[in-house]
């Protein structure tokens, strides 16, 4: 029986063994396994947007299959490309290292598998040139696991790939904001842009556009042009990053309409020629319910043939201007001119500075604002251009708003540039304060000016018989009250008459003006000084009107002997007390005697200043 049994399980043991050889027959054979690297979706050219990435998914086959398990890295040979092109007649180039990104992570092949895992390769262009093709050679490389098996490189993986033009990266909300990495995807904002909702940007680089030619048949198109109930709907927030967009040249600002915010951008070189209506800026045409935060424009020129033009907003209907600086510009314009901004509705300016040379053809030139229309604050901010008028006798310029019609508070601020022109209503910071009309019915306002200087000289041609200048304001005209306190004007005047070294006319009946705790050091020169020139005040024309000055100091050697009058004509209902005109001791000294705020005053010095 043990031998029957033996004889049993001797062909038990040999029938297995032929079982096993047999599905190791179907499954595998003892032939060395030659890998090769495979391309799961292969295309004949992968185009990659540039700055975006494309994943091409890779595995490594065998053939014949593997009695052994294998762990599998891959890896890229350049080298590979010169003798693929001389087998193909292809002349594609080798690509860049930083272009892909091959995974960290291995390939596993299982024994008796045709095919191992799958891993990403990731190409991403960088690096390379828009347009041209290129080759990226895959092959095996480490191998671990076992060893009878070969990898030679005729069996690598060949992808071909082009760089195209840029897509637009992300997604325009908040949170993933469109970003813009050159002038291609900037010139492509205005299609993102949604009809009634909001799109985020965000700029990534800076943008030059020396190298682009704008030109009739090629012209520039503001960003949200259109008619008007349907761009104010678009809502758009830029995102400057700190960058600057150098050397634009549109015939236009770059955005036409603006409903949202832009904010920490640099326009550097821009040379702008505006030949239409609401376009008369570099950055935007008219902005409303807009916040403008943190912008440079620099180095820069602007000329408008309509009115409302300002370097940074034509027409601000609403909204809130913070810490924009304008340096070394020039605007030129011919209504509504400011060296920032051309007009304001309803507005807050806090922060700003203008330095540039504005040029106003008609009405309402400003170093900083050319016309307030309905009410703004505007607090610490200041100009320095000079301001020129060349055409119109009834201009109204002054070195930081030309004019004033709604109810407006300007504080700690300042106008150094000169005031120039052919007409009249000038002032050192304000040209004119003036009611406004609704529906033909005269609203008063009322205008606050705390804290201010200027120091421009105001010249207007001698030869006209009307110009009303003011050191600081130009004329109070029509209905309102005008607060003045701590303030001081020290520029020269060059005038016929109705002017004053402070403000220079009161030409409204029921206007009132109240001065107090100010100074004025400017000297008038001219003609008919006898008639209509003062110290403070040049002229009071309508008897019913209210004037007080009180605590006001008034330095002026030109009118010091034979128009020795504290304003002109002394008996029209104006109210003097407190005040002190001649040259005894100093400005400062005389300040103290009148009881000035020395928190508000230092008047350590000969003519006191600000603190």
């Amino acid at each position: 029986m043990k031998k029957v049994l033996g004889f049993i399980t001797i062909v038990l043991l040999s029938a297995i063994a032929l079982s096993c050889d047999k599905e190791k027959g179907e499954q595998g054979t003892a032939e060395t396994a030659k890998l090769s690297v495979v391309v799961n979706d292969a295309k004949a050219i992968y185009e990659v947007p540039q700055y975006q990435g494309v994943n091409v998914t890779l595995a490594v086959a065998a053939d014949p299959v593997s009695e052994e398990s294998y762990t599998i890295t891959l890896a890229a040979k350049p080298d590979l490309v010169n003798s693929y092109n001389a087998a193909n007649g292809t002349s594609y180039k080798a690509i860049p290292a930083e272009a892909y990104s091959l995974p960290s992570t291995s390939l596993m092949l299982i024994r008796y598998s045709t095919t191992s895992s799958t891993c990403d390769l990731r190409l991403k262009g960088e690096g390379c040139v828009e347009g041209e093709t290129y080759l990226l050679p895959i092959v095996v490389g480490t191998v671990s696991g076992g060893t009878n098996y070969e990898a030679p490189d005729d069996k690598a993986a060949y992808i071909v790939f082009k760089m195209t033009a840029p897509e637009q990266e992300g997604s325009g909300t908040e949170a993933d904001p469109y970003l813009i990495r050159d002038l291609n995807g900037f010139m492509k904002m205005d299609g993102l842009l949604k009809d009634d909702g909001s799109v985020y940007f965000k700029l990534m680089a800076d943008l030059d556009f020396s190298a682009v030619e704008f030109t009739e048949d090629n012209p520039w198109v503001p960003i949200n042009s259109g008619e008007e109930e349907v761009v104010k709907l678009r809502k758009i927030y830029f995102d400057g990053n700190n960058h600057t967009i150098s050397n634009f040249n549109g015939g236009g600002a770059l955005f036409a309409y603006l409903v949202g915010s832009i904010h920490d951008l640099t326009i550097d070189g821009a040379d702008i020629l505006c030949t239409g209506k609401n376009v008369g800026s570099i950055l935007v045409g008219d902005a409303r319910d807009a916040a403008l935060k943190n912008i440079t424009i620099k180095n820069s020129r602007l000329i408008n043939d309509y009115a409302r033009t300002g370097a940074l907003v034509a027409w601000l209907m609403s909204g809130t201007v913070e810490d924009v600086n304008i340096v070394d510009c020039e605007v030129e314009g011919t209504q509504q001119v400011g060296g920032m901004i051309g007009r304001i509705g309803i507005g807050e300016v806090t922060g700003c500075s203008a330095s540039a040379k504005v040029t106003c053809g008609q009405y309402y030139g400003g170093g900083l604002i050319g016309f307030i229309d309905e009410s703004a604050i505007i607090k610490n901010c200041h100009a320095s251009g000079d301001v020129t008028h060349t055409a119109g006798n009834y201009t109204r310029s002054g070195g930081l708003v030309g004019q004033i019609e709604g109810t407006t508070t300007i504080e700690n601020c300042y106008a150094t540039g000169n005031v120039t022109g052919t007409g009249h209503y000038s002032g050192g910071l304000v040209g004119i304060v003036s009611s406004r009309k609704v529906d033909d019915v005269v609203v008063p306002q009322t205008v606050t000016i705390n804290k201010c200087y200027a120091t421009g000289n105001l010249t207007l041609p001698i030869d006209k018989n009307w110009a009303h200048a003011g050191g600081l304001l130009g004329t109070v005209l029509n209905a309102g009250t005008v607060n003045i306190s701590n303030c001081y004007s020290t520029g020269d005047i060059v005038i016929r008459r109705y002017s004053s070294g402070f403000v220079g006319t009161v030409s409204s009946a029921d206007a009132k003006l109240t001065v107090t705790n100010s100074y004025t050091t400017s000297n008038i020169n001219g003609i008919n000084l006898t008639t209509h020139c003062g110290l403070a005040l040049g002229n009071n024309s309508a008897g019913s009107s209210s004037v007080s000055y009180t605590g006001f100091v008034a330095w002026n050697a030109s009118l010091d002997e034979d128009h020795n009058r504290f304003c002109y004509p002394e008996d029209n209902n104006i109210t003097v007390s407190g005040n002190y005109f001649g040259h005894e001791g100093t400005v400062s000294s005389q300040a103290t005697k009148l009881g000035w705020d020395t928190t508000i005053w230092d008047l350590s010095k000969d003519l006191p200043t600000l603190k």
